[in-house]
């Protein structure tokens, strides 16, 4: 089974085209930690640079949401912004109409944290038929341990700093909320 595709020395800057609509995995790797938060940069500071395992029955698509997109739906973003959102500045709000909580970031911040992206991050990923991607998604993110996988992730710490600091998100966007209609 080929697993170049996870090796630093292989990942490519994001284009934003050349990118097949065929399914696999793909790798998000940091280049460096500049324009990391101080605390997260330790962490940050893998061997391999492995930030991000995923799947898709369409790679461009998923690719380009991860670094075009919004975080509303997109844990990858919603995870990495979450942690570097005081050091860029990101505004949170609630989804429109939502009462469960769920949020994104404002749409300045959404471009602000797709110009990071793709400037600090690298990608690679390797085509797989579809009935494969999910077992051997979980595969590499248990033999890789990537730092903002969530699921299949078996440090239980990481995946606790993480979920807080996408809570803390999700308190901050429901106090302004309420902070907005009170005024």
């Amino acid at each position: 089974m080929d697993k170049s595709f996870l090796e630093y020395e292989n990942a490519k800057d994001w284009k934003g085209k050349g990118i097949v609509p065929a399914s696999g995995v793909y790798a998000i790797f940091l280049k460096e930690v500049e324009g990391v938060p101080e605390e997260w940069r330790e962490r940050l500071r893998h061997k391999d640079h492995l930030l991000y395992i995923g799947m898709s029955k369409n790679l461009g698509k998923r690719l380009r949401k991860h670094f075009c997109g919004d975080s509303s739906r997109d844990t990858f973003r919603k995870s990495i912004g979450a942690i570097l959102r005081h050091g860029l500045n990101l505004w949170l709000l609630l989804k429109t109409g939502d009462d469960l909580g769920r949020w994104r970031f404002d749409k300045e911040s959404e471009s602000d944290l797709s110009q990071w992206l793709q400037s600090h991050c690298q990608l690679n990923f390797i085509g797989r038929d579809e009935n494969e991607l999910e077992e051997f998604e979980k595969e590499l993110i248990e033999d890789y341990i990537p730092l903002l996988n969530l699921d299949y992730n078996p440090h239980q710490s990481l995946k606790d700093i993480i979920k807080a600091e996408r809570k803390e998100c999700r308190e901050m966007a429901c106090y302004m909320r309420m902070k907005k209609e009170l005024s």
